[in-house]
């Protein structure tokens, strides 16, 4: 308990910058529809040319995600998410100047999916991971909620932007906005491990090249010969691929239960508090219950909603309880891949490996959704997906279940801010 209050006083910085980071993740994912209308009567393109847009960006960061994890090992954090940072602002602002061509959306979104490789979860996963061992649970939790908290107030301010000074004007009051919170936390607070260390008084002289040669995990070679890699990249698209699904598809499913539409979107408000509390309850198991079962629980959870609308008779105490465990499994099965793969593959070449991983939960982004609607749109029920994702979390917890017990990075390096002063080259004994 010590050791995790006394990471969390000397790098608290780092986590709320990462925060910062982690939130912009929502502009895509819950401010991008409320603009669905507005371009459709200011260009007259379908709803679905206009929502390609996050095919698009989907395709290109599960195609380069493992390559800018990479870089990230190789350069630092720092560097990758002050570029994304800037890149992926200027590109949602530039947005307010597309013409009436539905190409020039569909190539804005192309060049924001490459920006927001650089601010993907595992830029700001590699940071915190680095420097917090005993306190990591609740510091990811903490990083994974910025999402969460972003959705709380970016739906209602989006609107207010649009209905006031027009989509144009939303898009450039969106991307200032951010900007003008997350930029600066990122340039005054967010460092990794191999970076210049970020607390002040620390006496490590060796220079970057040897703090990154001397982190703690798994070379990338070492974690491409590993089961944990491959059974934690299935989980997560087994476990992401079903709670997007019924993200996306809640509201229609509640509605189709019977359940009056504006009653749904009032209580889908929920989904995003709960998230937050379900991953820094989740992130607080981990930091004491040091095994993987823990995740086994977190990923399996999507089970318990998918019971309630199979079996629970439709109405206004079904729909609040099946969103109520959406969003606390959202928030468990997010936070549990993110703590898994920092035990198992370490820091070391953790942005190159976690890639892999996030590569598998975007193409669970991708597939889950199309197999809900292609479910409801052959059976014109959803009863065949509620049935199918019992055993496909079942078995997404299963191959959390089977991971065994963590490796020991640290027990041959010390994490590089807690060297020696005066041995700031080798490697602490312990």
């Amino acid at each position: 308990m010590g050791v995790a209050r006394e990471e969390w006083r000397q790098h608290w910085k780092i986590v709320v910058a990462a925060v910062a980071g982690v939130s912009l993740g929502a502009i895509p994912a819950y401010a991008m529809g409320l603009f669905i209308h507005p371009l459709e009567e200011a260009f007259g393109w379908s709803r679905a040319g206009i929502s390609l847009s996050l095919t698009i960006y989907a395709v290109v960061g599960m195609l380069g995600a493992p390559w800018v994890g990479m870089l990230i090992d190789r350069f630092g954090a720092r560097k990758i998410s002050l570029i994304g940072v800037s890149l992926f602002c200027s590109l949602i602002a530039l947005l307010a100047t597309i013409g009436s061509s539905i190409w020039s959306w569909w190539g804005m979104w192309l060049l924001i999916g490459i920006a927001a490789l650089g601010i993907k979860p595992t830029v700001w996963s590699k940071a915190v991971t680095s420097f917090f061992r005993q306190g990591r649970g609740l510091a990811l939790a903490c990083m994974a909620s910025g999402t969460g908290l972003a959705t709380i107030v970016l739906p209602s301010y989006n609107h207010f932007l649009i209905e006031t000074f027009g989509w144009r004007m939303a898009f450039l009051g969106t991307a200032g906005a951010f900007a003008l919170v997350v930029l600066p936390l990122v340039w005054c607070w967010f460092f990794d491990a191999s970076d210049r260390p970020a607390d002040p008084t620390s006496t490590d002289l060796r220079s970057k090249a040897e703090r990154l040669r001397d982190m703690p995990g798994w070379t990338a070679h070492e974690g491409l010969r590993r089961r944990a890699l491959y059974q934690i990249g299935l989980a997560a698209l087994l476990a992401t691929g079903v709670i997007t699904g019924y993200s996306l598809h809640i509201v229609p499913m509640l509605t189709h239960a019977g359940i009056e539409r504006g009653e749904v979107v009032k209580l889908f408000s929920m989904v995003g508090v709960l998230a937050v509390v379900s991953r820094l309850t989740v992130g607080w198991i981990f930091d004491k219950v040091q095994h993987p079962a823990v995740g086994t629980i977190s990923i399996a959870l999507p089970i318990m909603p998918a019971l309630v609308l199979l079996l629970v008779e439709p109405g206004i105490g079904m729909a609040i309880l099946a969103i109520a465990l959406l969003g606390i499994a959202i928030g468990g099965e997010y936070d549990a891949v993110i703590y898994l793969s920092s035990r198992f593959f370490g820091v070391k070449a953790f942005g190159f490996l976690f890639g892999i991983v996030a590569s598998l939960m975007l193409a669970g982004v991708a597939l889950g959704p199309l197999l809900a609607g292609l479910v409801f749109d052959h059976s014109r029920s959803y009863d065949i997906y509620y049935a199918a994702t019992i055993p496909v979390s079942l078995l997404a917890g299963l191959l959390v279940a089977t991971l065994g017990r963590y490796p020991d990075h640290e027990a041959a390096v010390e994490p590089v801010h807690q060297r020696a002063p005066d041995h700031p080259g080798t490697p602490a004994k312990r």
